[in-house]
């Protein structure tokens, strides 16, 4: 038993890791669609320490969230909405 919690303890730091890059990877898409190519790899890098990448995710999900109701879909909790709302 005592070889098991070694191993186990690798795969949630894997799943952790895993986790972190994708998080990385999505805040660089979405920030470089938002904001620039310039700024989308400062949050990236940025994105590595860890309050400060929980910030920059806050911040770019805010953002993301605007330029969703401008173009007039309906943002809730669970998503956005795949129509646009009519006025």
């Amino acid at each position: 038993m005592a070889v098991a919690i070694p191993e186990a303890m690798n795969v949630i730091q894997l799943v952790y890791l895993l986790a972190a890059l994708a998080s990385l990877t999505f805040i660089i898409l979405l920030a470089a669609k938002l904001y620039s190519i310039g700024i989308a790899v400062m949050f990236g890098i940025l994105g590595l320490i860890p309050l400060v990448g929980l910030i920059i995710l806050l911040s770019v999900n805010n953002k993301a969230t605007q330029a969703l109701r401008e173009a007039g879909y309906e943002v809730g909790f669970w998503g956005a909405s795949k129509h646009p709302k009519s006025f």
